[in-house]
């Protein structure tokens, strides 16, 4: 959202990157405050030790916009994982761009295996 409100007011090209930067340094030092205080865990050390991009966000950006999906569709499969992985795997072979609405509207009907 930051990012986004950045670019939204415009402005020179280097300035937009300096204020980019700025946002994203803040990003790598709130995770270093927040992963201070996990014992013994490194969760996203390397993650975040790596270039802060789009083709690194992209990726976090579209998990996170199928999460309540796939959560919705463990919930019609009854919470039974071998139902939901079957099922999900049916999805899987579906041409790409069927994918997210049959995600969205599946009733969860593949066979237990």
């Amino acid at each position: 959202a930051r990012l986004a409100a950045i670019y939204a007011r415009g402005g020179a090209p280097a300035r937009l990157r300096a204020q980019k930067r700025a946002v994203l340094e803040d990003l790598r030092e709130r995770y270093r405050s927040l992963a201070g205080n996990w014992a013994d865990h490194a969760g996203y050390d390397r993650w975040f030790q790596g270039p802060l991009n789009n083709a690194r966000f992209v990726p976090v950006a579209l998990y996170g916009d199928l999460v309540e999906d796939f959560l919705g569709l463990l919930e019609r499969c009854g919470g039974d994982f071998r139902r939901f992985y079957a099922e999900v795997a049916r999805i899987g072979r579906l041409p790409r761009a069927e994918r997210p609405t049959a995600l969205r509207r599946s009733a969860c009907t593949a066979p237990t295996p």
